[in-house]
C-alpha cells in the first residue's frame, strides 16, 4: 500500500509596509484627477460668456478639472439668445438652437476639443474686426453638425485652425459657412460636406495642412474678394460623390495646389486663375462669359491627356462653346 505524506511548512508572514500620513497624502496627490463632462445651459437672452449669472450652474464654462458641454439655450427659454464670447475658453461640446447665436468677439479664441458633440442649428459667428480671431479645433477631428450657419465677418484675420497640424475640422452637409478669412492656415485638415462661400469684399483663403481638403459639398466664391485655394491637395470627390468648386460671378484662384476629381465650374462672369496648379480627373465647365487664366508658373489641366499651360496661353483664354452654349475643357 502506497501512502502519501503531506508536509506543511510554516511560512513567515511579511508585515505590510507602513506609511506615514504624509507619505500617503503625497502618493494620493500623484494619482491623476479624472474630470467629468458637465452640461451647462445658457439661461437665455443677450449677454457675455464670462458671466456666472448667465449659466445654469453658476460657473463660466471653460475646460479645466472638468470639461463642459454648452447648451445655447437648451430649447427651454423661448428667447432668441445672443452669446458673446469675451474670454478664450475651451469646451467639449455645444448645441446652438435654431434662432440662437454664439459669437466669438474680436481677438478671442474658442477651442473645440475632439470627443464631444457639436451641433449648430443656429448661428456661429467669428466676429473679427482687425485682430486675429479664431475658432480652433484640438485633439483630432471635430465635426460641426446641424443645419445652421457659420458666419465670418469681412476680415482676413478671422481664422479656423487646429492646435496641431494633424487636427481636422469637418463641416457636415447641413452647415453653411460664409464670409472672409482663413481656413487651415497650412496647419489644419478640412472635410467639407456642406457649403463654403467666399462672400466678402476681402478674400477667403483655404490653406490646408498635409492632410489636405476633402470636399463632397460646395466650395464657391460669390464675393468680390474671391476665394484662394493654396498650398495643398484638394480632393473634390469621395467614392461616387462629387464635390463642386465654383466661381459664381467671382474669382477662384488655385495656387501651388492640386484639385482632383469632381466638378469645377465657372458661372456668369466667373474667373478661374491658375498659379502653378493642377486640375485633373473631373469636369471643368466654363460659362460663355467665364474666363480661365494662368497668372504665373506652369499649370496643368486634364486627365490622362494633361495639357501644360503657361502664362497667357491662348488655350486658357478662348474655347469654342458646345451646342449647349457652354465650354468643357476636360473630363
Amino acid at each position: 500500500m502506497i501512502t502519501t505524506k503531506l508536509i506543511c511548512r510554516k511560512r513567515k508572514m511579511r508585515r505590510p509596509p507602513v506609511f506615514s500620513i504624509g507619505t500617503f497624502l503625497f502618493m494620493l496627490s500623484a494619482i491623476p484627477a479624472w474630470g467629468v463632462l458637465i452640461e451647462t445651459t445658457w439661461t437665455g437672452g443677450t449677454g457675455n460668456w464670462n458671466s456666472t449669472a448667465n449659466w445654469s450652474g453658476g460657473v463660466v464654462p471653460n475646460n479645466g478639472t472638468d470639461d463642459y458641454n454648452v447648451l445655447i439655450d437648451g430649447g427651454v427659454t423661448g428667447t432668441a439668445s445672443v452669446v458673446s464670447i469675451d474670454i478664450s475658453p475651451t469646451i467639449t461640446g455645444f448645441a446652438i438652437d435654431s434662432g440662437d447665436t454664439l459669437g466669438i468677439n474680436n481677438a478671442i479664441t474658442l477651442i473645440l476639443e475632439a470627443g464631444g458633440t457639436y451641433t449648430n442649428d443656429g448661428t456661429l459667428n467669428i466676429n473679427g474686426t482687425g485682430s486675429t480671431t479664431q475658432l480652433k479645433v484640438s485633439g483630432g477631428t471635430v465635426t460641426l453638425g446641424g443645419t445652421g450657419a457659420i458666419t465670418l465677418s469681412d476680415r482676413t484675420a478671422n481664422r479656423i485652425i487646429g492646435v496641431v497640424s494633424t487636427d481636422v475640422i469637418e463641416l457636415s452637409s447641413g452647415q453653411s459657412l460664409s464670409g472672409a478669412g482663413q481656413i487651415g492656415v497650412n496647419f489644419t485638415g478640412l472635410t467639407n460636406r456642406g457649403l463654403i462661400n467666399a462672400t466678402g469684399v476681402n478674400t477667403l483663403t483655404i490653406d490646408p495642412s498635409a492632410t489636405g481638403v476633402l470636399n463632397t459639398g460646395t466650395i464657391k466664391a460669390t464675393g468680390s474678394g474671391g476665394l484662394i485655394l493654396t498650398g495643398g491637395t484638394f480632393t473634390n470627390f469621395e467614392g461616387a460623390l462629387d464635390g463642386l468648386i465654383e466661381a459664381a460671378g467671382a474669382t477662384v484662384t488655385v495656387t501651388s495646389s492640386t484639385v482632383s476629381g469632381g466638378d469645377v465650374t465657372l458661372t456668369g462672369a466667373g474667373t478661374l486663375k491658375l498659379n502653378t496648379a493642377t486640375i485633373s480627373g473631373g469636369t471643368l465647365d466654363i460659362s460663355t462669359t467665364g474666363l480661365l487664366e494662368t497668372t504665373s508658373g506652369t499649370s496643368t489641366i486634364g486627365g490622362g491627356g494633361d495639357k501644360p499651360l503657361g502664362r497667357g496661353d491662348p488655350h486658357c483664354q478662348r474655347h469654342e462653346p458646345d451646342p449647349g452654349g457652354r465650354r468643357h475643357l476636360y473630363q
